[in-house]
């Protein structure tokens, strides 16, 4: 088991917003998500979730007081197959799947088959270099 510290988001340009709620308490599990308290500014209320899953062990704020970005909401203790580092960690242990690949097809055995080869297909032109030197002709016309 480790713990995990719950932090205030960034929440705009808003500083010392108002907790008008506490909604979890120690001892609760919470999952990624969940409202872990309610944020009051002077344009807008909003909840800020919990970004682990576990068991909350401290809460780190209380009704009225003001919290700014990176202030400690809850430290929440989580099993090590579920904290983020770890799950990073089995993920970059992992080696890399292989990526599909589709069978190679020779002109030969297309024409094996009585099939006949297509013609390959024509350039694509880039879009900015036709409205570049069309600028330039329509400047070199004025």
């Amino acid at each position: 088991m480790s713990t995990v510290e719950v932090r205030v988001p960034d929440i705009g340009d808003s500083k010392d917003v108002t907790v008008v709620e506490v909604l979890v308490a120690p001892g609760a599990q919470v999952r990624i998500d969940d409202a872990l308290i309610t944020l009051e500014s002077e344009k807008a209320s909003m909840d800020i979730p919990s970004t682990a899953a576990g068991k909350v062990i401290s809460i780190g704020v209380k009704k009225g007081m003001k919290v700014s970005l990176g202030m400690v909401i809850a430290t929440v203790e989580v099993a090590d197959a579920a904290s983020p580092g770890a799950a990073n960690k089995k993920a970059d242990d992992a080696p890399p799947a292989p990526l599909p690949t589709a069978p190679a097809i020779s002109s030969s055995s297309a024409r094996d088959r009585g099939a006949t080869p297509r013609p390959s297909a024509p350039p694509i032109w880039d879009s900015r270099s036709r409205s570049s030197s069309a600028g330039r002709f329509s400047a070199a016309c004025a």
